[in-house]
């Protein structure tokens, strides 16, 4: 299984695609700069269980991608301005 986390804690501007990590079971990139909107692309994670972005400037909707994704068990989104579309 595959698990990210972004351990720097400095990392800014847009999530970058991870349409291409199918694999990935668990992505945490909590108390970053990460700002823009989530990504559309996140229903190529088949696999995800847990996405964390808690802590970022993302704003905008959830996009309704994140339905497909199954197996998503914990989504993450605390202090951001994501909001239902």
């Amino acid at each position: 299984s595959l698990t990210s986390s972004c351990c720097s804690r400095s990392q800014c501007g847009e999530i970058p695609s991870i349409a291409t990590l199918d694999e990935l079971r668990q992505l945490d990139l909590s108390s970053n700069a990460f700002g823009g909107n989530l990504p559309y692309d996140i229903a190529g994670c088949r696999e995800l269980t847990r996405f964390n972005v808690s802590k970022n400037l993302i704003g905008g909707p959830i996009p309704s991608t994140f339905g497909r994704l199954r197996k998503l068990q914990a989504l993450v989104l605390n202090d951001n301005k994501v909001h239902h579309s």
